[in-house]
């Protein structure tokens, strides 16, 4: 199975524990282009991947981090990439980005696979909807690991069984604060 919630049930319900394991999912994108190498140009690019229902659930849940990223001045890019959107999903994605963000954001929607990778390559940054307990669980995640781009999952971690990554909890905004003023 792909996450330890899963496992634990499985086990529950009478399956060998010694017979399974957990096996994340892998990346939904192959890695099709090179990493872009570091430019001249400051400031963080952010990419927001995945369904247009994902990308709104992700952008609601990081809206404070993408508010406190917007004031700061360290982004430089925000990309939109993934499967074309409803007319009322656009409008509520749009909604939860930062009017200082909004010029320097970039759609790419029912892209080729080499198209997504290239975007995923030139990004430092990727906001994840999935919450830490299931991220093993993620194409999305896994894509951005593949590509070399740092996943900032929807939640706090309270928890050293997950895996590595950085986890923003957006329904505390002290701790968002705290973390990016140190």
């Amino acid at each position: 199975t792909s996450s330890a919630r899963y496992f634990r049930a499985a086990c529950a319900e009478g399956a060998d524990p010694a017979t399974g394991a957990i096996i994340p999912i892998g990346s939904n994108i192959d890695v099709l282009s090179a990493r872009s190498t570091a430019d001249s140009e400051q400031g963080l690019r952010l990419i927001v991947f995945g369904l247009a229902s994902s990308r709104v659930r992700c952008l609601h849940a990081h809206r404070r981090l993408l508010r406190c990223l917007a004031e700061s001045g360290l982004v430089r890019a925000l990309h939109i990439v993934g499967s074309s959107p409803f007319h009322r999903e656009r409008a509520v994605a749009m909604a939860a980005i930062p009017p200082s963000l909004q010029p320097v954001t970039s759609e790419l929607f029912n892209a080729t696979e080499a198209e997504v990778s290239a975007a995923l390559s030139q990004a430092d940054i990727g906001l994840c909807a999935v919450e830490p307990p299931n991220a093993t669980k993620s194409g999305v995640y896994a894509a951005c690991c593949a590509h070399g781009v740092i996943p900032v999952v929807n939640g706090a971690c309270r928890s050293a069984a997950h895996p590595p990554f950085v986890a923003n909890d957006d329904r505390r905004p002290e701790v968002s604060a705290r973390v990016l003023a140190s």
